[in-house]
């Protein structure tokens, strides 16, 4: 009985505090890590058919480094009007089915830039989640934008540029997919006390 209970508990616990880590589902969000470890200098810009984590499925990816702003998180960020409107799409994401996630990016038009060139559309599994194309475009202030989504077990991030294809557009950054909710704390300390009561009882019955 002792035993079955221990190996019980620690599976819980396991299960709940892994939840809690919060583990984000994402590979490269901010787009920190280039083909060959390559360090983007600061100042400078380049383009890939795919970085880890991303490939583009119409034009290219530029990634750039304090060119025309500066990034929300870390050194990076992307652009999808390089030369052209482009289309870039995340590695499957495995989740579970039905586990709701919080599913988050931020975005900033690039600035002095006419709003018709900043579009910007997030798809998953090629389903439509948000378009922007209402941002003033007089400075280059990151916005977060989040949302809950519901996993399919193999799930796929899209960003697309929308807006004139002129060579300039709106970027992205901090990319994150994490499970939308964990147990609270309270409840964590009241599942060790019921687990301890329950272990106490076990070891009262067998004196």
């Amino acid at each position: 009985m002792r035993k079955s209970l221990i190996i019980l508990a620690s599976i819980i616990f396991v299960a709940l505090f892994g939840a809690t880590a919060r583990a984000d589902l994402i590979t490269n969000g901010s787009f920190e890590l280039l083909p060959d470890n390559y360090d983007l200098p600061s100042g400078s810009w380049t383009t890939y058919a795919s970085i880890p984590g991303w490939t583009a499925s119409l034009g290219s990816i530029e990634v750039r480094n304090n060119v025309a702003g500066i990034a929300q998180d870390g050194d990076n960020f992307v652009e999808l009007d390089s030369y052209g409107n482009s289309t870039m799409y995340s590695q499957t994401v495995i989740t579970i089915p039905g586990q709701e996630y919080v599913l988050s990016f931020w975005y900033a038009p690039r600035p002095g830039v006419d709003a018709a060139s900043n579009g910007i559309q997030l798809l998953l599994n090629n389903t439509l989640i948000d378009q922007l194309t209402d941002f003033s475009n007089t400075n280059d202030s990151w916005r977060q934008r989040i949302f809950t989504v519901s996993g399919t077990g193999s799930d796929v991030i899209s960003f697309a540029a929308i807006g004139t294809d002129d060579s300039y557009g709106g970027s992205i950054d901090n990319v994150s997919m994490q499970v939308a909710s964990v147990p609270e704390p309270t409840s964590l300390i009241l599942l060790g006390t019921g687990l301890g009561v329950v272990g106490l009882t076990a070891r009262r019955r067998r004196k």
